[in-house]
């Protein structure tokens, strides 16, 4: 894993810092083998993201004493029978509707979720995506989530892949706005925007992420499902 990579993003989150706090990096490791998680884990690299709860969990437990620091992120779809696995993450990126908060919290029997949770909006209202369409969250009252038992961190989202290094920006831009009108309208601090990957991330960062989720840009290719098989 060479360290050239890694030093050129965050170079280029701190050009885009606002108010001295640069946006963070989401090393990308969904398929990626546990040794070159460690390797970016020793350059400095502490934020993972994983979209399949089983492998994050089975990354967690192997890699729990080697990186004690490591912050894990769930970004991937939310499903009934992997609440329990994707509650361990430290960050929820991807609650894309009131049905999947609800299974995050199912059996938790009153107690708070420990996990920083972040709404998934899909903003380019696209039928085959989950999350929130933009008009029907800006309907919604807060009181539909923080009744559950977690506090809302900010918004995900993924632009439709054509925009990719076109009109990217103008998603990114519109999903600043909606976040203004929600922290106007149910009047709470929305800071977190997970905006962005490796074909879209300079944009996402102009518009004002901060996150940026980058995986193979970082990691190199996934290897095939047999080598991850012998590797996680």
């Amino acid at each position: 894993m060479s360290s050239a990579r890694l030093d050129a993003i965050q170079a280029q989150l701190r050009a885009h810092a606002k108010a001295k706090v640069a946006p963070q990096l989401l090393a990308v490791s969904k398929g990626q083998p546990i040794e070159k998680i460690q390797a970016l884990y020793q350059l400095g690299q502490r934020h993972f993201g994983e979209n399949y709860a089983a492998e994050m969990a089975e990354k967690m437990g192997a890699l729990a004493d080697q990186c004690p620091e490591i912050i894990w992120h769930f970004i991937g779809k939310i499903q009934k029978r992997q609440a329990k696995l994707i509650r361990q993450a430290h960050w929820v990126h991807s609650v894309g509707s009131l049905k999947e908060a609800q299974y995050l919290v199912r059996g938790l029997e009153g107690e708070p979720l420990s996990s920083k949770v972040l709404l998934q909006v899909n903003i380019g209202r696209e039928p085959q995506k989950g999350g929130f369409i933009p008009e029907d969250l800006l309907r919604a009252q807060p009181e539909t989530f923080t009744g559950l038992g977690f506090t809302i961190h900010g918004l995900m989202c993924i632009p439709p892949a054509q925009s990719a290094g076109g009109t990217a920006i103008n998603y990114f831009q519109e999903m600043v706005r909606m976040r203004d009108e929600l922290v106007s309208g149910w009047s709470m601090p929305l800071p977190e925007l997970s905006m962005g990957m490796s074909a879209d991330y300079e944009d996402a960062l102009e518009a004002g992420a901060t996150w940026v989720r980058i995986g193979t840009m970082l990691f190199g290719p996934r290897p095939s499902k047999g080598d991850r098989n012998e590797k996680i």
